[in-house]
């Protein structure tokens, strides 16, 4: 399992999804909602969640992508409970890894590597081009 917003799907994106699907055989996507990538990042996504939703199904990257919760960020991990959840280079793991063992889940979390973070990563391509 992946958790992302996968706003303007770029290389480092591509290279994540494929990183973590190497990781076993099906692989869930999920795909923050709008409203949380605005109090998260402080900007609203430039496409809905249904678009984002939309653009990883279409390259196949997924066995199955979903839209995150409104409100219980932990709800895509109970009703799937996944057996390891890969995070980006750039994702906070701690929150995470405290509340998987809170609640006496058995879920590895494993940062992934980068790729050219100089260049593929949204902040930086947003900014690039005047988004």
């Amino acid at each position: 399992m992946v958790f992302g917003t996968f706003d303007i799907l770029h290389d480092g994106h591509l290279n994540f999804l494929c990183q973590a699907k190497k990781q076993g055989d099906f692989l869930i996507i999920v795909v923050a909602q709008d409203k949380n990538v605005l109090a998260i990042k402080g900007r609203h996504p430039l496409g809905t969640v249904n678009q984002r939703i939309k653009a990883l199904e279409s390259r196949g990257l997924g066995d199955k992508v979903i839209p995150g919760d409104n409100d219980n960020f932990f709800k895509a991990i109970e009703l799937n409970m996944p057996e390891l959840i890969c995070l980006g280079y750039d994702q906070d793991s701690q929150g995470l890894e405290d509340e998987i063992i809170k609640r006496g889940w058995k879920i590895e979390v494993k940062k992934l590597k980068p790729y050219k973070k100089e260049t593929n990563k949204t902040s930086i391509i947003r900014k690039n081009n005047g988004f």
